[in-house]
């Protein structure tokens, strides 16, 4: 459905070695912005979101440093993607992913 975003980095179950990930995704249709969020798994605290334009679909975690804290090693996370369009509808995607112990 061309109406949602999906999460292709990290994907569902993958393991990363980097505490910045890239995060990226596919375009929606007709959306007007993009709300990136990563969450502790399974406890859902909040670790960092970010607000981003229509047309992006990559930013990198805690560009802004506005994290509440780093993403640490050995801990899951959430990431959700949520694309809303003019009229304020919501479609959400997400994946869970761990950080790996160096």
């Amino acid at each position: 459905n061309s109406n949602f975003s999906y999460v292709t980095v990290p994907a569902n179950g993958a393991a990363i070695s980097t505490t910045t990930p890239l995060i990226e995704w596919t375009p929606a249709v007709d959306t007007e912005r993009y709300v990136v969020q990563v969450t502790h798994h399974p406890s859902g605290e909040w670790v960092w979101s970010a607000e981003l334009p229509a047309g992006t679909t990559s930013a990198l975690f805690n560009y802004d440093g506005e994290a509440d804290r780093p993403l640490e090693p050995g801990r899951e996370y959430d990431l959700h993607i949520h694309a809303y369009d003019s009229n304020g509808n919501q479609a959400t995607t997400y994946s869970t992913f761990r950080v790996q112990t160096p």
